[in-house]
């Protein structure tokens, strides 16, 4: 069974995790909600408690997120910190198991808001284009990487340290894309030198793991 943590096109012919950029209930599919880093603005004067109760109670919620910082984004940068750190504590209060992270060129601020919230459960960093040492610090501190879009690129650091040694911290996701799950699995296989089948099996006991 394939597994697409995070898309915008949901199927019902393997597990996926359906986003929106607006946090709402889906009672179709698993799905995550939170505040996209380039909509902190919109939240400023948001009793985040408020918006997040009946999405957090509800039986198909899955993950926070996306959640995190975009140092592209630079306009309004201290109000995505400051969101991003409240999504953070109260992902701790309200014992949420898993967030799922946006994160570019901000791999720094975000762990250090990671641990300024004390925030215990799994960490997904969503679409994946982090170099070596990057990627190592993320996997020591036992978070997870989800590869999408970025698997595809000719030379992105995605695709220079994907590895198979990792494959236990590895989830992979269509997001916004036309392509579908089994395209994004099969590159990945195909970049990492893997079988199909081995890939799947992992990912899938991968995602029990951070279900259990």
């Amino acid at each position: 069974m394939l597994v697409d943590i995070h898309t915008h096109s949901p199927s019902s012919n393997h597990i996926c995790i359906q986003y929106s950029r607006q946090p709402l209930i889906n009672d179709q599919y698993h799905f995550s909600a939170g505040i996209h880093p380039w909509d902190a603005h919109l939240y400023q004067d948001t009793n985040l408690d408020e918006l997040f109760s009946s999405i957090f109670s509800h039986k198909n919620f899955f993950t926070l997120g996306e959640i995190g910082i975009d140092l592209i984004k630079k306009e309004n940068l201290e109000m995505q910190k400051t969101i991003f750190l409240q999504q953070l504590k109260l992902a701790k209060e309200s014992q949420i198991k898993i967030i799922l992270i946006h994160c570019v060129k901000s791999l720094n601020e975000i762990l250090k808001l990671l641990k300024e919230s004390q925030y215990s459960g799994q960490v997904i960093f969503h679409d994946a284009n982090f170099n070596t040492i990057e990627t190592e610090l993320i996997i020591n501190m036992g978070h997870f990487l989800s590869f999408g879009n970025n698997l595809f690129k000719d030379n992105s650091k995605a695709q220079q340290t994907i590895h198979s040694k990792w494959i236990k911290h590895y989830f992979f996701e269509t997001d916004d894309s036309k392509r579908n799950i089994q395209d994004v699995y099969q590159q990945a296989c195909s970049v990492m030198g893997i079988s199909m089948n081995f890939l799947e099996e992992q990912t899938l006991k991968n995602f029990h793991r951070i279900n259990q």
